[in-house]
C-alpha cells in the first residue's frame, strides 16, 4: 500500500486536512471492529479505496467529494462497489444503507456526526482521537460538554482502539481512534427533539455553574426574563448539581418541569 505513489501518479496533492491512511494493518484493526458483514454499507470519503477496498460488506456505496480521486476509484471496478462523487453533508443518504464507515477529514467531522446523528444509522468512524474522547466523555467528565452530552442522547459512543498518526499520509499532528456510534434516541421518549436540544444548549453554555443559576444566565438563548426565571429555578430537579454532571434522563426531567412551570 503506496498511498504517496499512488496520488502522485493521479496528480493530486493532498488539501489541508486530507490524511490517507497508509498501512494495511491499520485498515484491518479499523475494518474489524466494523460490524458490516452481510449489510449494505456506505462508506464516507474513500478516497483512493484503501479501506473500501478490504470492506467485508454485501453492497457498498463508496461516497468521495473528490473528482480525481472518484474517477480514480471508479477505475479500479471493485467488486460490489458503486461509486458516488458526491458531499455526503449535501447528498440523500439511500434508505437501504444500514451501516456507515469512513476516515472522516479532521476538519468536517463534527459536521458529519450531525448529519449520522439525523439518520440513526450505526456507524464506525475513524475520528480525530481527542474528537473520540469528547464523544464518549461522560457526565462528571472535566470535557463532558454539549457535543458530549448530545453523543450520549443520540448514541451509545465506544471508542474502540487508538491508530497512530505514523499510519497516515500526510502524517496528521495527531492521533486519530475508532469511533463506534449505536443509535439510541428512542430510549430517551423525548417529543420536541429541537425544543429540548435548544434547552439542553442553552444550559450548556454555562456547564460548570448549577443548574439553578445556569438556568438564569441562559435568559437570553431562553428568550425568558432574568426575574420568571429565577422565581421557578429552585423548583426544577436538580438545582443543585452541575450542568456538566448531568446525564441526559436528569436534563430531560429539569426541561419537563421547566416547560411546565412557564
Amino acid at each position: 500500500m503506496d498511498i504517496k505513489k499512488e496520488l502522485r501518479q493521479i496528480g493530486l496533492t493532498p488539501t489541508n486536512g486530507q490524511h490517507f491512511i497508509n498501512n494495511e494493518i491499520a485498515v484491518r484493526k479499523y475494518l474489524n471492529e466494523a460490524e458490516s458483514k452481510g449489510k449494505t454499507v456506505l462508506e464516507i470519503g474513500s478516497g483512493t479505496g484503501s479501506i473500501t477496498q478490504s470492506i467485508d460488506a454485501e453492497k457498498i456505496y463508496a461516497v468521495e467529494k473528490d473528482t480525481v480521486l472518484s474517477q480514480n476509484l471508479k477505475s479500479k471496478e471493485i467488486d460490489n462497489v458503486e461509486v458516488f462523487n458526491k458531499d455526503f453533508l449535501k447528498m440523500e443518504v439511500p434508505e437501504e444503507v444500514e451501516y456507515i464507515l469512513g476516515n472522516l477529514p479532521f476538519q468536517l467531522s463534527s459536521e458529519i456526526l450531525e448529519k449520522v446523528a439525523d439518520l440513526q444509522i450505526s456507524s464506525a468512524f475513524i475520528v480525530q482521537e481527542e474528537l473520540a474522547d469528547k464523544a464518549v466523555s461522560s457526565p462528571g467528565d472535566s470535557d463532558f460538554n454539549f457535543f458530549s452530552f448530545k453523543m450520549s442522547y443520540f448514541f451509545i459512543p465506544v471508542k474502540a482502539g487508538q491508530i497512530s498518526s505514523r499510519n497516515y499520509y500526510p502524517e496528521p499532528e495527531v492521533d486519530t481512534a475508532i469511533l463506534k456510534l449505536f443509535p439510541k434516541k428512542e430510549r430517551h421518549g423525548v417529543e420536541d427533539e429541537e425544543e429540548f436540544l435548544s434547552f439542553a444548549k442553552a444550559l450548556f453554555t454555562h456547564r460548570r455553574k448549577k443548574v439553578r443559576n445556569s438556568v438564569v444566565d441562559a435568559r437570553n438563548l431562553l428568550g425568558k426574563n432574568k426575574d420568571e426565571l429565577k422565581e421557578i429555578r429552585d423548583e426544577l430537579p436538580n438545582s443543585e448539581s452541575k450542568v456538566y454532571e448531568l446525564e441526559v434522563v436528569e436534563v430531560k426531567e429539569i426541561f419537563d418541569a421547566y416547560r411546565e412551570l412557564l
